[in-house]
């Protein structure tokens, strides 16, 4: 045990030293240290009496909310695992065997002041229990509750560290979520309502079925329900941990066939296919196709409004505003003077990756525009390209500011999650505000419409090569500067 205290300490020191040297991590840590804190001390002692009140008559519906809210928090270990140092290749100088080994790596999480915060806030969170019939059983099974979301995101990020595991089980996974989301968007009120009857049977709602339960029989199912799962998702990670560790396959990736997909003609052909292969390794820009697909697959069953493909547009985009805002973070120092060599003005090097997120953006909203065209008309898919067109330009024209001027570190099958939060938010409500202007003006009857969604398309147009031409030319000045922050070890 002194040598797995001495590798938490060290550990511990990294972290923080990484926190203090670099200003965005601490902007990302203290904006989501201000929400949490904010809503813990206002929200939750509210929402807590009253799952309080709830429980002690044996009702569990606000306790149900609380206990959703805390396994989710748990799952930000996903966002969180790539700022923590101990990747695969470091575990294995370390002379410990596997159990050990995957100590260090759960306790590691805990170096985070967010993961601390949430600790606290999930013990926090169990006194409304104290109310409860069973109290000791719905502690423990509200405990087990928070380490099988612990452990299940643990083994989701263990997955997506490993090439042969995400191209085995993503997809069939990404059907099947596809599938359910179709069906539920498809069957409107009569989805919510199947989809409320499948969540009673989730981990959240068996605590609570645990802390109300009047007779031994109610206690047993639920109880054992919830030691078996995290039974297997244990035994889960420690196997996948142990294969990712040591027993990674040396099999080399196939070739690019999606390239020959989305391919660019063209001098820049090359670069913007190697930028689309970088955004396409993000995360990021995954949840906005996958929703794309399940609304294509709801509007077979029969048209959907207007409005909801239109929604869709810009939550796609608001999907991907953390990639289109740092679209420096996923290359090396080495790739950024490879561009001068080549030699690329830096105009040309931000052109370059614009393109290759239109092309991202395009593959996530291309089954849109013919399902348009079939479900409402030649009008309605006009307005919908138009509306990205608009959403597109907006967008860029304000990553590009934020690319050259605050980029970080990103890694490949993670999310972006070490961009200022505050900065996020800005730029979603600016990239977002024109094409929800062209939205509405599409949606009225007024009879300047048309000059001024000509306006507002002509507007953003203008404003996005004005930032194409500040940014460039500000590269140009901050390429060495963007080397040193991207050498920053994640």
């Amino acid at each position: 045990m002194a040598g797995i205290a001495l590798i938490l300490r060290y550990q511990w020191r990294a972290f923080w030293r990484r926190f203090i040297r670099t200003r965005h991590r601490a902007q990302f840590y203290l904006t989501v240290l201000t929400v949490l804190v904010g809503a813990f001390v206002t929200i939750l002692p509210e929402r807590l009496s009253r799952a309080a009140q709830e429980l002690s008559a044996g009702q569990t519906t606000s306790m149900d909310g609380v206990l959703w809210t805390f396994g989710v928090l748990w799952l930000f270990v996903l966002v969180e695992d790539a700022n923590v140092s101990l990747t695969t290749r470091h575990l294995r100088t370390f002379p410990i065997d596997t159990r050990r080994l995957l100590f260090v790596r759960i306790l590691s999480v805990f170096c985070s002041p967010v993961a601390l915060l949430i600790a606290c806030g999930s013990v926090f969170s169990l006194w409304p229990l104290l109310f409860a019939r069973q109290t000791i059983l719905g502690t423990i099974a509200a405990l087990l509750l928070f380490a099988l979301a612990l452990v299940s995101a643990m083994c989701a990020s263990t997955v997506l560290s490993v090439a042969e595991w995400r191209r085995r089980l993503l997809a069939p996974m990404a059907v099947i979520g596809i599938a359910l989301g179709a069906v539920f968007l498809a069957q409107g009120v009569q989805g919510v309502a199947r989809l409320r009857t499948v969540a009673a049977g989730t981990p959240p709602n068996l605590v609570s079925a645990v802390s109300v339960a009047a007779t031994p029989l109610a206690v047993i199912v639920p109880f054992t329900t919830l030691v078996v799962m995290n039974a297997v998702v244990c035994l889960l990670l420690f196997w996948s941990f142990r294969r990712s560790v040591f027993g990674e396959s040396a099999k080399q990736p196939t070739g690019r066939s999606v390239d020959r997909v989305l391919w660019f003609p063209g001098r820049f052909g090359g670069l913007v296919r190697m930028e689309q292969h970088y955004f396409r390794k993000t995360l990021d820009v995954w949840p906005g196709l996958l929703l794309v697909l399940a609304v294509s697959v709801a509007s077979l069953f029969g048209p959907l409004p207007p409005i909801v493909h239109q929604s869709i547009i810009v939550i796609v985009f608001l999907f991907n505003i953390n990639v289109i805002m740092n679209c420096f973070g996923l290359n090396t120092s080495a790739e950024l003077n490879r561009y001068a060599i080549l030699p690329l003005r830096g105009t040309q090097v931000l052109l370059v990756k614009n393109l290759g997120l239109t092309v991202i953006v395009g593959a996530q909203l291309a089954l849109l525009i013919p399902i348009a065209i079939w479900r409402s008309g030649p009008f309605e898919a006009g307005a919908e390209v138009l509306a990205a067109t608009v959403l597109l330009l907006a967008h860029l024209a304000w990553g590009n500011l934020v690319s050259v001027t605050a980029p970080f570190k990103m890694q490949f099958y993670r999310f972006a999650s070490n961009g200022a939060p505050l900065t996020t938010m800005v730029g979603g409500t600016i990239g977002s505000t024109p094409g929800i202007v062209v939205l509405s003006l599409l949606n009225s009857e007024s009879s300047v419409s048309a000059a001024a969604i000509a306006g507002v398309l002509l507007l953003s147009l203008v404003v996005y090569l004005v930032s194409l031409h500040w940014s460039g030319r500000r590269f140009e000045h901050r390429r060495h500067i963007i080397a040193e922050r991207l050498l920053l070890t994640i």
